[in-house]
């Protein structure tokens, strides 16, 4: 099963040919092959699982805030975390999950 097809199955949106100038907040950087955006922690556990049985060369992002790429682009999959943006406060810590922006995570702070 190639990726586009593991994505489509397991609901995981995705985008071909995107420009990572629109995934972060600095707006620079080329074209990666593929970037993907899981809702859920299962459906990236899965993709993990996926990517590392398959070899698939990849690189994780959370929300794209404070990031810099390179405007040659990525040759390989881009997972944007965005989607996961749950927290909670325990005891006086704060968890967050990685695709929490974070101006948002500063006000919740």
């Amino acid at each position: 099963m190639n990726l586009c097809d593991f994505l489509e199955e397991n609901k995981i949106e995705f985008k071909l040919d995107e420009n990572l100038s629109n995934q972060t907040n600095f707006r620079i950087g080329g074209k990666a092959k593929v970037v993907c955006f899981p809702s859920k922690i299962s459906s990236l556990v899965r993709l993990l699982k996926y990517l590392s049985q398959t070899h698939t060369k990849f690189f994780v992002i959370g929300s794209g805030t404070n990031l810099l790429c390179s405007d040659y682009g990525y040759d390989g999959l881009v997972v944007k975390l965005s989607k996961l943006k749950g927290y909670r406060v325990e005891n006086n810590l704060l968890w967050a999950n990685a695709g929490i922006n974070l101006f948002e995570l500063n006000k919740i702070a």
